[in-house]
């Protein structure tokens, strides 16, 4: 998945430590009392995702995905 970000050189070489580093900002963020929802990128329909709502294959568009899974589960957009 790295290759097909454009900011891929920016994330963890491995999937352990991108998990790692995942779960211990999921866990600050919960210590401060924010509600967290994880959102899964599909490798197959993230492209086709980010092309529909006028987004980048990099760290913005993973974070308005991210946004819209988040809504969709609670209701709430999440800024």
């Amino acid at each position: 998945m790295r290759a097909m970000f454009k900011d891929g050189w920016t994330l963890p070489d491995t999937f352990d430590d991108w998990l790692a580093s995942a779960q211990g900002e999921q866990d600050e963020l919960a210590w401060k009392g924010e509600l967290v929802e994880r959102a899964y990128i599909d490798p197959q329909t993230f492209p086709e995702w980010c092309r529909f709502h006028h987004q980048e294959m990099d760290a913005e568009g993973r974070m308005a995905y991210a946004n819209e899974c988040a809504a969709s589960k609670t209701g709430a957009y999440v800024t």
